[in-house]
């Protein structure tokens, strides 16, 4: 059995035609599925619950049944998540990206042919990747499988959600500029804070008008943005990337750089390599885990987990 969790609007709805093309060839196949749509809020967390509830677990481990993703980055975030939440981490899942970031899919280099995906779970061939998990002081815990950031990075993620230019850009295949037309908005507003930054050598580095910082566990984020490219999904170490004491009108520049990795030398960009990561900040800053909103935080514990996410 294959337990389809799919997310219709995503890509501004072109999602499900991919979907249906899918669904084409599971009939053909001859193949069993039941379908999830995520069309509520944390509609992949209860497609999640209900899969558990009603799977055989044995069968799910064995990779007898698999449970099938088909969505953008938030889709397996969510997904994800839930897993962890609910302590089956360990199980493995498939993923055909549709959506209009997909920096998931382009790092584990995942086609978004329906053709393909058929034959990757015809294969069922497991592999890993390295994952992070986010943990706020009041102990909640989020896990995340392309990046955490917070400040600038996050607020443009938490606008691109529910972005009309996103729709229409995404409509006319340009969907990955999104992020780039939003950030130029935000830099206007965009709050400046000191920080502290605690790796894996128990160092305490400070920053002054700090912009912001993302924690990257994949070379890509924001639509192809590669914003890290040395990180190694199976290293088990995150890839950090503070950007401080820096004109906001420098961060312009900067960004188209990013798109093909150049921005590393930058002056006021600092890199770090690290297992696990405490940021404290001054004020409250926007924080993403894989583009979802994870609040208003002034503080946040971040962990590599190295091999953590199963996928087909």
């Amino acid at each position: 059995m294959l337990y389809m969790i799919v997310n219709p609007t995503s890509k501004s709805g072109k999602g499900v035609n991919i979907w249906e093309q899918l669904e084409n060839g599971l009939n053909q196949n001859a193949m069993e599925y039941q379908t999830y749509f995520t069309t509520k809020e944390g509609g992949a967390k209860a497609a999640i619950k209900e899969i558990l509830q009603s799977a055989s677990l044995e069968s799910l481990q064995k990779q007898e049944d698999l449970i099938c993703v088909l969505g953008g980055d938030g889709t397996v975030n969510q997904t994800v998540s839930a897993l962890r939440g609910y302590g089956h981490k360990d199980l493995p899942i498939a993923y055909l990206p549709t959506g209009s970031s997909n920096d998931l899919a382009k790092s584990l280099q995942l086609s978004s042919s329906p053709e393909e995906f058929l034959s990757r779970i015809k294969a069922m061939f497991v592999q890993c990747a390295d994952t992070g998990l986010l943990t706020i002081p009041n102990g909640k815990k989020r896990a995340f499988c392309v990046s955490c950031g917070i400040g600038i990075d996050a607020a443009v993620c938490k606008e691109a959600l529910d972005s009309k230019l996103k729709k229409v850009l995404n409509r006319i295949g340009l969907g990955k500029l999104t992020y780039a037309f939003i950030a130029l908005k935000q830099l206007i507003n965009a709050p400046v804070s000191g920080c502290d930054l605690i790796l894996d050598d128990g160092v305490s580095r400070h920053f002054d008008r700090f912009l912001f910082g993302v924690t990257m566990v994949q070379p890509y984020e924001g639509g192809g943005i590669k914003m890290a490219p040395m990180a190694d999904c199976h290293d088990g170490a995150f890839d950090i990337l503070i950007v401080a004491g820096m004109k906001k009108w420098r961060v312009l520049y900067l960004l188209p750089l990013a798109f093909f990795g150049l921005h590393t030398k930058a002056k006021n960009i600092q890199f770090y390599r690290s297992t696990s990561v405490r940021i404290k900040t001054d004020a409250p800053l926007t924080v993403h885990t894989d583009g979802e909103f994870a609040g208003m935080r002034t503080e946040i514990a971040l962990e590599c987990k190295k091999d953590d996410l199963k996928y087909i």
